[in-house]
């Protein structure tokens, strides 16, 4: 466990504090699509690529900070990008190939790692995974140590989760649900290491 301040990440989502992920570590990510996703040959028919417009309400037991985040998946790959009421993103994440990185603006840092709910619950304060977004999370509830994840079921095959609740009995709890989604037509670049981030590489 590291000394940072577990939910730190989606709490510093809202207020005149706010620290913004530069510009640069999120261009082309989920700004509007300039060309296709590219393919390798015979790798496949593809999934549909969307993109989802989530209400998102964080609660560290201070409070509730509401925020505002759009999630973009292509084929193997997904981007999160996360903001509050005013100004642009303050967090942002990305997952592939069973690795994440996440851009933590207030701690400066840049962490690389698994895309694995335990890795998001140590550096963002929630159970979360890439992976569910990108292969679509099971309807149904599960546990991740003390926390209880919910995930309503969808009607649409593939689509991304409709509602995301994850609850822990210390009272912190976060809520995504869907506003919007449509399709995409480009790909997921991975997000740049800004200028004056610390990055950190987990096995």
């Amino acid at each position: 466990m590291t000394s940072r301040r577990v939910g730190a990440p989606w709490a510093f989502l809202a207020g005149p504090m706010l620290r913004l992920v530069p510009a640069a570590a999120i261009l082309g990510t989920l700004v509007a699509c300039i060309t296709p996703a590219a393919r390798a040959p015979g790798a496949g028919p593809s999934r549909p690529c969307f993109e989802a417009t989530y209400a998102g309400r964080f609660d560290d037991g201070g409070g509730p900070v509401r925020f505002v985040a759009r999630v973009r998946r292509c084929d193997a790959a997904v981007v999160v990008e996360a903001r509050g009421r005013v100004a642009g993103p303050s967090f942002v994440a990305a997952a592939r190939a069973g690795r994440a990185r996440l851009l933590l603006a207030r701690q400066r840092l840049v962490v690389d790692g698994p895309d694995t709910p335990r890795f998001w619950l140590r550096h963002t304060g929630v159970p979360l995974s890439g992976h569910w977004l990108i292969e679509g999370a099971p309807a149904g509830r599960r546990r991740f140590g003390s926390w209880t994840v919910k995930v309503a079921r969808v009607r649409e095959p593939g689509a991304p989760p409709r509602i995301i609740e994850a609850v822990s009995p210390d009272g912190r709890s976060l809520r995504l649900e869907r506003r919007r989604v449509t399709r995409a037509t480009c790909g997921v670049p991975w997000p740049a290491i800004p200028a004056g981030f610390r990055h950190e590489e987990e096995p």
